[in-house]
């Protein structure tokens, strides 16, 4: 126990574990919506749209479910939409490693994903409302398409972000590893 011990007996130690959980988790959310955005610009016709619900990929980013579970709503309620919302393990820690990390030293590292992630949310919101209000299908394929690209441009960027700053971190927890500690029993 204590050679395990040993990877978190500082505070500089368990800092950077903590936030190099938290790059992860960023790394996994940006990559799974960086491939949905790949996928979404390849759609040239509403054949394509409507083979979405099919696709795995979609299942994986927080935004395609929730974007799935807009268009199985029978009519939009806040309160079913906000209790059939579902996330994984690396989304909370994402989205609370936003929240957190605003309050902590490194702002700026978590301050650029969250601005991402509202720039998406807003962004995907604007396109599905003018999608909706498209009067032709090419209207909604060309919608859907701008999604894919914002996602490709926002989330690519955060993705670059992120593996530059889980490597940061990935070298200050190895200075941080060469500090021992030594517990003196009395």
């Amino acid at each position: 126990m204590k050679n395990v011990d040993s990877f978190f007996d500082t505070y500089e130690k368990r800092k950077h574990v903590i936030c190099l959980i938290y790059f992860l988790c960023a790394i996994l959310f940006t990559l799974f919506h960086l491939f949905m955005g790949i996928h979404l610009v390849q759609i040239v016709s509403y054949n394509d749209v409507l083979n979405l619900s099919v696709q795995p990929f979609l299942e994986r980013a927080f935004f395609g479910r929730t974007a799935l579970l807009l268009l199985n709503l029978p009519s939009f309620d806040f309160l079913a939409f906000f209790t059939s919302l579902s996330f994984s393990l690396y989304e909370v820690i994402y989205f609370l490693g936003n929240v957190l990390g605003l309050f902590s030293i490194q702002k700026k590292d978590f301050l650029f994903n969250l601005l991402g992630i509202l720039l998406i949310f807003f962004g995907i919101l604007i396109c599905f409302l003018m999608a909706f209000n498209s009067g032709t299908l090419n209207g909604v394929v060309f919608y859907i398409r701008v999604i894919g690209w914002m996602l490709i441009v926002i989330d690519g960027s955060l993705f670059m972000i992120n593996v530059i700053c889980f490597i940061k971190e990935l070298m200050g927890y190895k200075e941080a590893l060469k500090v021992c500690v030594e517990i003196i029993e009395s």
